[in-house]
């Protein structure tokens, strides 16, 4: 099972990225692996397809989306992610960090259940200008699993 891993996550980037542009049908094998993993992917944690920064969240979706590259000191953002969680598990302690110089300024917890597209989202103001990282991660047998580890950059406001 752990061999599928690394196939399934790639599998179901793939899908969200031609769920977002709704332009690409999926192949038969693209939607069998990300199926497969919902089904029987049991105990290995979440994939998260998704993390976006916007004003507002709209019936469980982002709305007014901002780029990572173009925060604003002080500024107020949901930071909104959607994960693969496979059917029938919780997944607590999930951390999101936002590293600024190297140290860890805000940290916040998510959990996620069992679905195709679990949404959820944490509020977060970032109060430095210059390069930050949010680094996505979860307690995945005696260690942390990185999920996404995203450069952000803060600029002064207007």
């Amino acid at each position: 099972m752990q061999s599928i891993r690394p196939l399934t996550l790639t599998l179901a980037l793939l899908l969200a990225c031609a769920t977002a542009f709704a332009q690409n049908k999926p192949s038969a094998e693209d939607a069998r692996n990300v199926i497969d993993y919902y089904l029987l992917g049991q105990g290995q944690g979440p994939i998260l397809m998704d993390a976006r920064f916007c004003h507002n969240v709209v019936e469980n979706e982002c709305a007014d989306l901002v780029a990572p590259d173009a925060l604003i000191k002080g500024e107020a953002y949901n930071v909104w992610f959607r994960f693969l969680v496979p059917q029938g598990e919780e997944v607590n302690g999930i951390q999101v960090e936002f590293i600024h110089d190297g140290v860890t300024q805000i940290s916040k917890e998510l959990s996620a259940s069992g679905s195709i597209r679990y949404r959820t989202w944490r509020f977060v103001r970032l109060e430095q200008e210059g390069d930050w990282r949010m680094k996505v991660s979860f307690r995945h047998g005696d260690g942390m699993e990185v999920l996404l580890d995203q450069p952000l950059v803060v600029k002064a406001g207007e």
